[in-house]
């Protein structure tokens, strides 16, 4: 038997009763399992812990939960089997839509932007895919709806990443790193370790070379960089006001524009950087620069996020409040 056909009577927790959680238990369901769900919103710890069952035989965890939290200690005492929803929906999509192929970005910030632009660019291309993961439907969600589609872009956070193990992804890219979430994961170097992990399940890493701790971090001489600067043989960058691709052009001698400054709005610093990630995880799966630049040139920030509010004086004002 497959995943999917396994699920039928197996009974189910799924942990965390929020949009992710909610998606996955209309998943199982969908898929005959007997499941329940749990949140500690609204129960107090005790109870939660009380409410375990050693039936369970496959929980499903929502991100954010940490994996130290007593409840799941429980689970694993119980000897049920731990899934993250990311893992969930692979599962489901090896069975479903085997032939899908998912690319991923993650960074302190810049994700929803980036993986906008990447959705952008697929409709450009008639690219049959769509963005997914903290922005827009869960992954679960967008495996199931309808006919398969060919690609999801996951805008993935370090909590996501870190609970998941089986994902594959034809490639990643990762944009920053600043210190976030350290609560959770316990020190700077955790949460580093946690955004890095996603390098170890894809074919193809692109990175942000500005960026000090990718940098220092990530040697495999593989790794596609982007940066404002001059790019280097197989490096993406900026030459005047020209996106130049060195790194998907055929050759170390060649080069190929991609878009200009001026396709790209806003065109601040960061926003640039943006535009430089979304097309080389494009131009990874075959997109070719015509479709880039026209995704690129119809991409508007949502409101609040890099939304150009002023222009005057030849000054630009910009709101990022998000």
């Amino acid at each position: 038997m497959n995943f999917v056909e396994e699920l039928a009577g197996k009974n189910c927790l799924v942990v965390g009763a929020g949009v992710t959680g909610r998606a996955v238990q209309k998943a199982l369901i969908s898929f005959g399992a007997i499941s329940k769900m749990f949140d500690e919103n609204k129960n107090n710890e005790q109870d939660v812990i009380n409410e375990i069952s050693e039936q369970i035989e496959l929980a499903i965890v929502s991100p954010g939960w940490h994996p130290d939290h007593k409840a799941l200690v429980k689970l694993r005492e119980n000897g049920t089997k731990l899934m993250s929803e990311i893992d969930f929906a692979w599962k489901i999509k090896q069975v479903l839509a085997p032939n899908q192929k998912w690319i991923a970005l993650s960074g302190t910030n810049g994700k929803t932007t980036t993986i906008k632009m990447v959705e952008s660019i697929f409709d450009a291309a008639s690219i049959n895919g769509k963005a997914c993961g903290n922005v827009g439907e869960t992954v679960i969600e967008a495996v199931c709806e309808g006919e398969p589609l060919d690609y999801l872009a996951l805008e993935l956070s370090s909590f996501q990443i870190e609970w998941s193990n089986l994902a594959k992804y034809e490639s990643i890219a990762l944009l920053n790193i600043s210190e976030d979430h350290i609560d959770w994961h316990g020190s700077y170097d955790k949460y580093i370790k946690a955004k890095l992990k996603l390098a170890d399940h894809t074919k193809l890493v692109i990175a942000n070379k500005a960026d000090p701790e990718l940098s220092n971090r990530l040697k495999d001489s593989s790794i596609i960089w982007y940066s404002l600067g001059t790019p280097a043989p197989g490096e993406m960058g900026i030459v005047e006001n020209l996106l130049i691709d060195r790194a998907f052009s055929g050759s170390a001698a060649s080069a190929h524009e991609v878009a200009e400054l001026a396709d790209i709005s806003p065109s601040v610093p960061h926003n640039v950087s943006n535009a430089l990630a979304a097309s080389a995880l494009a131009l990874s799966i075959g997109i070719s620069h015509e479709f880039i630049k026209e995704g690129l040139k119809k991409f508007t920030p949502d409101h609040h996020r890099m939304e150009l509010v002023l222009e005057k004086d030849e000054i630009k004002w910009i709101d990022d409040s998000k």
